[in-house]
């Protein structure tokens, strides 16, 4: 009785067109005649069918098939295969054809098309709140242009007099509801680049600590630092004015 590995080369022997793949499995033992065109074809169709995942197992005078169509004209392909040899064998044949997403839109209740309800929006209200959120933002970057939050010397430590800008910033955060805020670093562009981003970084991180500790909620900030990338005054570039904190706001 010849080996499985041996059934396989004579498989591929006789037909070189055929592989198979990783996804499409093989095998057979105790054999009965034609059984290398039945598995020929029905590789060979799975093949051309680019089924993800195939089984073909011939088992004395039993032939088990399984897998996946895309379709059912595929799997009738496969029955025109099987069906002058079910004299010979006895097949069982477990494919299965892929279900196709349905699309809502065409689908029919009662003889009528599906009616899709679409949630009104009040735009008043969403400008209002839009223009309510810039107001806000603007309170905020008035205070910061005029007071600013400062940092000791290249370090990301907040100073008392920073932390009096911010306790002034929360008291406005603090009245809000379901925002989000962004605490964004710069930098000026003297020294190197890769330092100006992460100290940048480092002092919008210290800011949302302290806005976190005087009680605003972690998961609706996010820190953010942009180095000198984002200069105020691009003719001036060493200026101190680019080294600042900036803080956006939005709804949730």
């Amino acid at each position: 009785m010849e080996s499985n590995d041996t059934l396989k080369l004579i498989l591929m022997s006789r037909c070189e067109e055929i592989t198979c793949d990783k996804k499409i499995h093989f095998s057979a033992k105790q054999v009965y005649p034609k059984w290398k065109e039945l598995a020929t074809e029905t590789i060979k169709l799975f093949n051309s069918e680019k089924m993800e995942t195939a089984n073909l197992k011939v088992e004395g005078n039993t032939i088990y098939i399984s897998g996946e169509f895309a379709d059912k004209s595929s799997k009738e392909k496969l029955d025109a295969i099987v069906k002058p040899y079910l004299t010979v064998y006895s097949i069982k044949n477990s494919t299965t054809i892929k279900e196709k997403e349905k699309d809502v839109k065409n689908v029919a209740l009662n003889g009528e098309t599906p009616k899709i309800t679409i949630p009104k929006v009040d735009v008043k209200k969403v400008d209002s709140e839009n223009n309510s959120m810039k107001i806000v933002e603007e309170k905020i970057a008035d205070i910061l242009k005029e007071k600013r939050v400062n940092f000791y010397k290249s370090r990301a430590k907040i100073t008392k007099k920073g932390r009096k800008t911010l306790d002034e910033i929360i008291v406005i955060l603090k009245k809000q509801k379901d925002i989000q805020i962004e605490v964004q670093g710069h930098t000026d562009a003297s020294g190197r680049a890769k330092i100006n981003q992460w100290i940048s970084s480092e002092r919008a991180k210290s800011v949302k600590h302290y806005l976190v500790n005087r009680g605003l909620n972690p998961k609706n900030i996010t820190a953010k630092g942009f180095g000198e990338t984002k200069l105020l005054l691009k003719n001036r570039p060493y200026n101190a004015i680019n080294r600042r904190v900036e803080i956006k706001i939005k709804r949730r």
